[in-house]
């Protein structure tokens, strides 16, 4: 501090130094306490106060472990650097092995929604893997077509020649008659083709053109 004057006039000049309190870095002083407990594992640059990660950890609290490097984000997750829990329905080493371990799977394989298994078939899993048997088809098609599974449901897949007709495979007529088309909402409209007023039914199980 510096003082001068006289009789008619004074001058004062203050001159200051700010300086950062213990823990504190950087022209903002940024505080940081080297940590490595529950609350964060990181050290701190000497320079500007930032958090460094300690290794096998991440993110901004440095609080979240690395996961081993085959560790699938979608399967597994860490409790200490480097390892890999299993999320449930995975298993190994890398969680890459599906799991059933005693629940019910379909068509002898898994299918996971979100993190989580789910199953629809019925079939027990065999030595806590799904090595189930195939679930059985349930609808009956005849010695000239395939029982199939989809979405909407099981339906026949038939040799050329025959088509389903609700019940199982039956040979593809040349004409339509009176008898074949006045069933499954079909009415007999010429020896062409049959007609309906719901025409998904009739052109899937009896409609025939030559």
């Amino acid at each position: 501090m510096l003082f001068s004057g006289n009789a008619s006039y004074s001058h004062l000049e203050l001159a200051f130094r700010l300086t950062c309190g213990p823990d504190s870095y950087g022209p903002d002083c940024t505080f940081c306490v080297p940590t490595n407990d529950s609350t964060g594992h990181y050290s701190c640059n000497n320079v500007t106060g930032e958090k460094k990660c300690l290794d096998g950890y991440q993110r901004r609290e440095c609080n979240d472990c690395v996961p081993a490097k085959t560790c699938s984000p979608e399967r597994g997750y860490c409790e200490d650097p480097g390892d890999c829990v299993c999320y449930p329905g995975f298993s190994g080493d890398d969680c890459s092995e599906l799991v059933c371990s005693g629940q019910i799977c379909n068509s002898s394989s898994c299918k996971r929604e979100h993190k989580f298994l789910s199953y629809t078939c019925g079939q027990e899993c065999v030595n806590d893997t799904c090595e189930c048997q195939e679930c059985p088809c349930e609808v009956e098609c005849g010695e000239n077509g395939e029982c199939v599974r989809r979405e909407e449901g099981d339906t026949c897949e038939c040799s050329e020649g025959y088509r389903y007709n609700g019940e199982l495979c039956e040979t593809i007529p040349t004409t339509a008659t009176r008898e074949l088309c006045n069933r499954k909402w079909c009415f007999f409209f010429s020896p062409d083709h049959c007609y309906t007023h719901k025409i998904h039914y009739c052109h899937r199980v009896w409609y025939n053109r030559k």
